[in-house]
């Protein structure tokens, strides 16, 4: 078997560190290649992947420069050409970064070229994928409205941007240094804009600040994320590197934009920063990784009919900050069996997170929530949390029609430490939340016997009132079904 196929055939992440030289028999060479679903008649011994020297490595795929070749050394002035190319310079589709390493992508890639790698991290090492963006002319934005979580109000940031943009389109602010999104048009060049966030950039935070300073006069450029990256398979093994809670990841891609009808596979302990999204990505298990979240979306926009999210059961991945789009499609985001998505930061929510099919539960399907604008979808799960995760007590502001529906036996658990109505103010929860797809449920007293009401419309004032016949005293639930407690 050739060690060529081993770099371009894709395998189960994180199943193997080594690379295949077949120039002796090696009886274990055959195990190994059965392990990854291949075969051989030709047997070798295995050899390790080999340690890359860190640096920036530059990649012009489409040849912007019109020097960019794979015999070129990977400078910025000399970039390589390919994927490929850069690949056959590591030699290896599974090398070790133990030092900061940069693969500046400059222009966009062809989709017959993907990015395949599953690469090995351990002690200081980290690994970047980094896209370069064009901006428009910057505009001064006038017609200005802050956004407000508030009963009554429930408004994303409003901005007159001064020119045409569409959905998706990165909104960089040069007064402030926030970065956001276009998120919905609202009439002329006046848009609802998805929470503007800090600058992430290499060795940046999971969570940055939120930049609520936008205002009348502020100089915004908008700038279309213009490297194209072909995501095949991303799924690095991580060695001696923090655990959850850490605020850094070390496998990075930034400010890219993720294209091309196929799904990309990708691992844990990836952290994907001011991207534009509009290819479906499936998370996997990734191999032999340090438990915690799998995947961090950092202020990034899914949007477009071929964007999506698939996770694997068990699987946790945290949205800070960015978009999903109604423009997505309504089967598009799937939260597998005991998942559990966080969705943080103002998040704009447009489209619903599938938790089960059909009539059937996937499994225990849980979201946690910050604060989040709910745009119109019912958001269905088995279990879910308000909580203060990284932006302050969880508020679900939006439109109407936002709601969640606790479905099954399932449990939502307002952990916040304040009430119902100061947690729910999006106008339709504001005035019933629900449970098992119904619009009432029952309270019982504390009283010894204790007395059942059913029947009590599931506002949030209703659950917050003392437990009687208008009342649920916190808790409220369906008889033999789910329920929802202001107590954790």
């Amino acid at each position: 078997m050739a060690v060529q196929n081993l770099l371009t055939t894709a395998r189960p992440p994180g199943s193997q560190i080594y690379t295949i030289n077949s120039s002796t028999g090696d009886p274990e060479l055959a195990v190994s290649v059965s392990s990854l679903g291949l075969t051989t008649s030709t047997t070798g011994p295995l050899t390790p992947a080999p340690v890359i020297n860190g640096g920036n490595i530059f990649l012009d795929p489409s040849n912007s420069t019109g020097v960019a070749s794979d015999s070129n050394p990977g400078t910025q002035f000399l970039p390589l050409l390919t994927w490929a190319g850069l690949v056959a310079l590591w030699g290896s589709r599974t090398p070790v970064f133990n030092t900061p390493t940069t693969v500046n992508i400059i222009s966009s890639m062809l989709a017959t070229d993907p990015i395949i790698l599953d690469p090995i991290i351990t002690g200081t090492g980290t690994f970047v994928i980094l896209g370069s963006g064009g901006v428009n002319t910057a505009v001064a934005i006038s017609g200005v409205v802050p956004k407000s979580r508030a009963l009554g109000s429930n408004t994303m940031l409003q901005a007159n941007l001064g020119q045409a943009v569409t959905v998706g389109t990165l909104l960089i602010n040069n007064t402030t240094g926030g970065i956001g999104w276009a998120y919905k048009l609202v009439s002329g060049t006046t848009w609802n804009i998805a929470q503007p966030m800090a600058n992430v950039g290499i060795g940046g935070v999971l969570a940055p600040a939120e930049d609520n300073a936008w205002a009348n006069g502020n100089n915004v450029q908008s700038g279309a994320v213009q490297s194209t990256i072909i995501l095949a398979q991303l799924a690095p093994t991580v060695l001696n590197t923090p655990n959850a809670g850490s605020s850094t990841y070390p496998v990075q891609v930034i400010q890219a934009n993720l294209a091309g009808g196929n799904i990309g596979f990708v691992g844990r302990n990836v952290q994907f920063s001011q991207c534009q999204i509009q290819q479906t990505l499936k998370m996997v298990g990734g191999g032999n990784q340090p438990s915690g979240d799998a995947v961090v979306f950092t202020n990034c926009a899914f949007f477009g009919a071929n964007a999506g999210l698939s996770t694997e059961a068990n699987s946790v991945c945290t949205f800070n900050g960015g978009m999903i789009s109604s423009t997505i499609g309504a089967n598009n985001l799937v939260c597998g069996s005991n998942g559990f998505w966080v969705l943080d930061g103002d998040m704009a929510i447009g489209q619903k997170i599938v938790a089960f099919s059909g009539a059937q539960l996937i499994g225990d399907v849980g979201i946690g929530f910050g604060p989040c604008f709910v745009d119109g979808v019912v958001l269905e799960m088995t279990k879910g949390k308000a909580a203060n995760y990284s932006y302050g007590n969880a508020v679900l502001y939006g439109t109407a029609g936002g709601n969640i529906n606790i479905r099954g036996q399932g449990r939502f658990t307002n952990s916040t430490g304040q009430t119902a109505v100061a947690t729910f103010t999006a106008p339709t929860m504001a005035t019933n939340i629900q449970l098992n797809a119904q619009s009432t449920g029952s309270s019982i007293s504390g009283t010894t016997p204790a007395t059942i009401n059913s029947g009590i419309t599931l506002s949030p004032t209703n659950i917050d009132a003392a437990a009687g016949a208008t009342g649920f005293g916190s808790t409220a639930f369906r008889p033999g079904g789910a329920s929802y407690s202001n107590q954790s």
